[in-house]
């Protein structure tokens, strides 16, 4: 092409036609007008970008203006075209291999479930939780569920080797009852002193086998006028629940 200016300026305009040729083949094989998504502009990158190749190639091969822009047009056309039906065989492809491991993997952790609820000892002689497959998702939904008949020697293991699950454990009703008193010492003292630790006392006042001693302490303790941030409310509201279910217990029969 003798005018390189004039030639730039004819393979912006193809790739700007290119952009929506492509658009317009896309809709013609199936694109949804009416699904909000990025995907056309897609088609239109797509376009444009085979509407300039398209051009460069032709002029290339000593193609006339004209013809290589014609040219340049159909093939962004065709991407449009072809690539919407081949985008979706890709994600109908992906969708069933994602769909399949889905599958796949909640057979697997249902496996691990019923194993669990047959002997709930191998979570800690396979050491499941510091697994990384679907032993840990079963390890960790069976102490959440509390339908899996642990020992209380296991919870207060499992407690010990499993930081992030310490909430959870301290709040499961077949945890270890000396276990448990000494962590709850040891959670408010440490709030006391302006330290962490009020998820582990709220879980500890939560569970069925906390002694009534305790929360009288906790409400004797003076943490209840601190003030602390998502922690002061939640204690109070758990004493003052208690009281008026120790309450209803003891009023005689009318």
């Amino acid at each position: 092409m003798k005018n390189p200016i004039g030639g730039i300026v004819l393979m912006t305009f193809c790739a700007l036609i290119g952009a929506f040729s492509a658009l317009i083949g896309a809709k013609i094989a199936g694109l949804s007008e009416s699904s909000w998504s990025l995907e056309p502009l897609v088609y239109l990158a797509l376009g444009f970008g085979a509407g300039a190749f398209g051009f460069i190639i032709l002029v290339a091969m000593n193609q006339p203006a004209a013809m290589a822009a014609s040219g340049a047009v159909f093939l962004a056309f065709l991407a449009g075209l072809a690539g919407h039906p081949i985008s979706g065989y890709h994600s109908k492809m992906n969708l069933e291999k994602s769909t399949a491991q889905s599958a796949a993997s909640n057979h697997r952790y249902q496996q691990f479930y019923s194993k669990l609820r047959e002997n709930s000892e191998v979570s800690l002689r396979e050491s499941w939780y510091s697994a990384t497959d679907e032993r840990r998702s079963a390890y960790r939904m069976s102490i959440q569920n509390r339908d899996v008949d642990y020992s209380a020697s296991a919870l207060g293991r499992l407690y010990k080797l499993d930081d992030e699950m310490a909430v959870q454990l301290l709040g499961h009703p077949s945890f270890d009852s000396s276990l448990l008193e000494s962590e709850f010492h040891e959670a408010l003292q440490r709030i006391l002193r302006g330290g962490s630790g009020c998820d582990k006392l709220q879980a500890i006042l939560r569970n069925p086998i906390a002694k009534n001693e305790w929360f009288a302490e906790a409400a004797s303790s003076g943490i209840l006028e601190k003030d602390i941030f998502l922690c002061s409310d939640l204690l109070k509201h758990l004493i003052e629940r208690h009281q008026t279910d120790q309450g209803s217990d003891q009023s005689p029969p009318p």
